[in-house]
């Protein structure tokens, strides 16, 4: 056999090994989310940066909220995140902070 066939077979199944990995990973914490009750909690946007997108093309992006019990960070679907841009959402605002596990629900700004 040759030896660059069998590096792209390591490759393939690396890169499905790593795949299959994060899949189980994400569907295990959905299911420990739906699980776990939905809190709320006041808390101030600490970091509403859209940088943090990464390079992948996961299409998430990620908030930070600092609270009594310390930071949390949601990563939210792009389509989440620019909802909440357009409803003007700055740093340093105050709010009512829903959450389930890991899940971020919801944020409601202070008037």
């Amino acid at each position: 056999m040759d030896f660059e066939l069998i590096g792209t077979i390591l490759v393939i199944v690396g890169l499905a090994a790593y795949a299959v990995f994060h899949f189980v990973r994400d569907a295990r914490q959905e299911r420990i989310n739906d699980t776990l009750p939905v809190k709320a909690v006041m808390a101030r946007v600490k970091s509403n940066n859209p940088i943090r997108l990464r390079a992948r093309p996961d299409k998430r992006c990620f908030i930070t909220f600092e609270t009594e019990k310390g930071d949390m960070e949601f990563a939210v679907s792009r389509q989440k995140y620019a909802a909440l841009y357009m409803n003007l959402l700055k740093t340093g605002d105050t709010g009512n902070l829903s959450y389930q596990g890991t899940r971020y629900i919801g944020f409601v700004k202070e008037p």
